[in-house]
């Protein structure tokens, strides 16, 4: 099974959103492939010089995935078209694990439906604390160009993406037989996409980066939807475990996800993921991913997670 989630946003400033809803994996050679092997090399983190002076290294693996404040992830970005390189860092904090207005925690839900290709249905209702985090981009020299402040669901974050990856491994297509808990922990990860894109959504810099290898739809596809319906479609059917992770030792996986404006692919991904365990479930465990334009693989966008450490005790 693979969930498509989207939503109509106008064609001057399409950004990444999410729903719930279903719809087949889209699909060419190299995105295939590269669910095995991902063909953009590793970062220099020499080329990085601006790292030493804002997080070095990772604290030891929590057995819980609670963040803490001041829990901060250190991320390199690097943009590879016929240009030079260009780099950024991207730091992420957790200012407030559990935002408060006064005294009461601010609390959200969200509502989605999972569809089997059995013909099943399955509501997940996620309600948690909304966690309070401060992202701020420096340029490769660690000197400060912009920062933002963002709400998200916490429980989205502790989840993370790996247990989709091994419901669907047990499962298979179509995910039959799955239990309730099962389809719960499916869902749920639906829910932690939609968290790690609200991170590039809410700021206008990243998200221009990553328009950057981006395809624009079509004219034509523009004036028959009437502006531009972004979507994301995960491919879970195609996850696999490409190692583990050094920090930890859990399982990697690599899940290959297209981005679509009107139906039409406009970005490709792979990103890597683990267990979101704290300090790296602020992340909802993401350590790596690679986006590329469909058709040019001169234009190409790779994050890797540098540094993780925690900031004090993991709330319960």
């Amino acid at each position: 099974m693979s969930p498509r989630c989207g939503r109509r946003a106008p064609a001057c400033g399409a950004i990444l959103a999410l729903a719930a809803c279903g719809a087949p994996p889209v699909h060419d050679g190299w995105w295939r492939a590269a669910s095995a092997l991902d063909d953009a090399d590793p970062l220099d983190r020499a080329a990085f010089d601006g790292a030493r002076g804002l997080v070095e290294g990772f604290d030891e693996t929590a057995p819980s995935a609670g963040l803490g404040a001041g829990d901060r992830a250190l991320f390199a970005m690097e943009l590879r078209d016929d240009d030079a390189p260009q780099r950024w860092l991207l730091l992420v904090e957790v200012t407030e694990p559990s935002a408060r207005s006064g005294d009461v925690p601010i609390t959200a839900s969200m509502r989605i439906t999972i569809e089997t290709e059995t013909g099943g249905r399955h509501e997940v209702h996620a309600r948690s604390e909304v966690a309070a985090l401060k992202l701020t981009r420096f340029d490769d020299a660690g000197a400060p160009a912009e920062s933002s402040e963002l709400y998200l669901l916490r429980d989205a974050l502790e989840h993370g993406f790996a247990r989709a990856c091994v419901v669907h491994a047990a499962r298979g297509r179509g995910l039959p037989g799955a239990t309730p808990d099962e389809l719960d922990r499916f869902g749920r990860t639906v829910i932690s996409l939609q968290a790690v894109l609200a991170i590039v959504q809410s700021d206008d810099q990243l998200a221009a980066i990553l328009q950057r290898v981006a395809r624009t739809p079509s004219f034509a596809s523009i004036v028959a939807a009437f502006g531009v319906s972004v979507a994301i479609v995960p491919d879970l059917e195609s996850a696999r475990v490409i190692g583990s992770w050094p920090t930890g030792g859990d399982p990697l996986w690599r899940i290959p996800l297209t981005i679509t404006a009107n139906d039409e692919p406009a970005v490709r991904v792979l990103v890597d993921v683990v267990e979101p365990r704290s300090p790296w479930s602020l992340a909802a465990g993401v350590v790596r991913l690679s986006a590329r334009r469909p058709g040019d693989a001169r234009a190409r966008l790779v994050m890797e997670l540098l540094a993780a450490r925690r900031g004090g005790p993991a709330d319960a």
